[in-house]
């Protein structure tokens, strides 16, 4: 009995060593694979929404003209930017006579360093750079998959897989690759929408000032983020890698590999549908500065300029009534686009603070945005309405709805809605408090906007009838990726709609429209 007690032991025993030599001879075999096939791995799981256009990778970046911001680019921090300093990202297309999209647009595509006329097909850059302090957050250009990631201390980057892109009469993946970040915020197989920060501006990786480097490579490239040429192959030129680039070095390959990453944005679309808008920035909007503080807990839409004191709202149009009578308590001037509950960090930062700073949208007297709170009926008219550049014509309509007073600073929104058949007279309320519904918002801005949208629809959600008239409107959202979550069997059309949401939404559709 005990030989045989024995030998079990030595069969489990060598059972043990089989199975740790499997493990060994499958770790080295996975050593050995290429890191295409790695990413072709990672590929082939779960899949992204579909593309449906793109956006610039950052949204601000300091007036450079302003403070010591040029003396400082070494070493500037985002953070330590003044807020009311931050300017939409420059066009490029203005770099010939625009100080700042001059200052910000560091290296062309197929372009050189260093080279002050920014001149394309003057050298091997594949990409562009554009310079930012460090911190800036970085965001994703288009719904995709996230492939590759180098999170090392000396050296940061993020990869990720766009599918079913037609861009320059050719339909297929494309690669867009963000180089020298300080910080990732992603890891592979990440499915992540336009618009998610990804990362943050830094100075890794071989740099010599805080810059983003964005390019995008087509699915031919052997690697990605795809590079022309090789130290060894600059070397044996008798160059180095800076001056390999200025002479031009495998300049064809390039164009073999890659596309120009703004002329991508701007130009790339569905495989079926027309191009849904470039998501550039464009020039700032004027600010307004006509606006006093209101005692109301519900948000001005205009920009807050330096209250004194809680009193009436003072515009040119009839003033938001109040029930309170104080008029000498102190309220501490707000940073426009600054709160306290929506940092840098946050997921809806970019949209919130781009609003803010316009004067669109503003906070509350204690210096918090709320995203989570919930827009009401008059709140959503009077911010889309500004946002979309409506302004009032003509006579104000007034005594329509009785829960809305002559002297309300809903009137004169209310008259051009009506005018504008946004909203129908035919109720006696109009419930300016009343929260608002997905649907609702996404009607009200369909109508505002004079989009067409079609009546022919090929979603299914569970919790909307095909023949329902808010069906077409919910289509809308989900090709046009205005709401997050939407793409499964429910659509929640009664869910309310919160700040922070309503934000996001506008954004995303000035965006898609090309007027930001």
């Amino acid at each position: 009995m005990k030989p045989k007690k024995r030998l079990f032991s030595l069969r489990k025993y060598n059972k043990k060593i089989w199975i740790a030599n499997i493990l060994l001879i499958a770790t080295y075999i996975l050593m050995q694979t290429p890191g295409h096939l790695w990413l072709m791995s990672i590929s082939q799981g779960a899949q992204a929404k579909p593309f449906n256009g793109a956006m610039m990778p950052m949204a601000f970046v300091p007036d450079w003209r302003k403070s010591d911001y040029i003396d400082r680019r070494g070493v500037l921090d985002y953070a330590a930017v003044n807020q009311n300093d931050l300017i939409p990202l420059p066009r490029i297309e203005d770099i010939k006579n625009d100080f700042n999209s001059n200052f910000t647009y560091l290296t062309m595509f197929r372009g050189k360093y260093m080279d002050e006329e920014r001149l394309v097909w003057a050298g091997s850059h594949d990409g562009v750079d554009i310079r930012a302090p460090i911190g800036t957050p970085v965001f994703n250009i288009a719904n995709g998959k996230v492939v590759k990631v180098k999170d090392d201390p000396d050296n940061k980057y993020i990869t990720v897989e766009h599918r079913d892109v037609k861009y320059a009469g050719q339909v297929g993946k494309y690669y867009s690759s963000y180089l020298h970040l300080s910080a990732v915020l992603v890891q592979p197989g990440d499915i992540i929408d336009k618009g998610t920060l990804i990362g943050r501006v830094g100075m890794t990786g071989m740099t010599t000032t805080p810059h983003l480097h964005i390019q995008v490579d087509n699915e031919e490239s052997p690697f990605y983020p795809y590079w022309p040429f090789t130290g060894p192959e600059a070397s044996e030129a008798g160059l180095n890698m800076y001056s390999a680039v200025d002479a031009g070095l495998n300049q064809d390959l390039i164009l073999k590999y890659s596309v120009d990453p703004l002329d991508f944005i701007k130009k790339a679309t569905t495989i079926d549908g027309p191009s849904v808008a470039a998501n550039r920035i464009e020039t700032p909007v004027t600010k307004d500065t006509t606006v006093t503080q209101t005692t109301t807990t519900i948000p001005v839409v205009k920009k807050q300029e330096t209250p004194k004191t809680v009193t009436k709202q003072v515009t040119n149009t009839p003033s938001k009534t109040s029930t309170s009578t104080n008029t000498t308590k102190t309220t501490p001037k707000p940073i426009s686009g600054v709160f306290s509950d929506v940092n840098s960090s946050a997921s809806y930062y970019t949209w919130v603070t781009y609003f803010a700073k316009r004067g669109i949208i503003s906070g509350y007297p204690d210096g918090t945005f709320k995203p989570e709170k919930n827009v009401t009926r008059g709140e959503l008219l009077a911010i889309t309405f500004k946002a979309l550049g409506i302004e009032n014509h003509g006579e104000i309509i007034s005594g329509t709805f009785r829960d809305i007073s002559k002297e309300s600073w809903l009137t004169p929104i209310i008259s051009e809605a009506l005018k504008r058949k946004i909203i129908s007279a035919d109720k006696s309320t109009f419930s300016p408090d009343r929260p608002v519904t997905r649907v609702e918002f996404l009607a009200i801005l369909g109508l505002a906007s004079g989009e067409q949208i079609s009546d022919q629809v090929t979603k299914s959600w569970k919790d909307i009838s095909w023949t329902h008239w808010s069906h077409k409107y919910a289509e809308f959202a989900l090709k046009n990726a205005l709401i997050d979550n939407i793409s499964g069997d429910t659509f929640r059309p009664n869910q309310s709609i919160t700040r922070g949401e309503l934000a996001q939404a506008l954004y995303r559709y000035l965006s898609l429209k090309n007027r930001l």
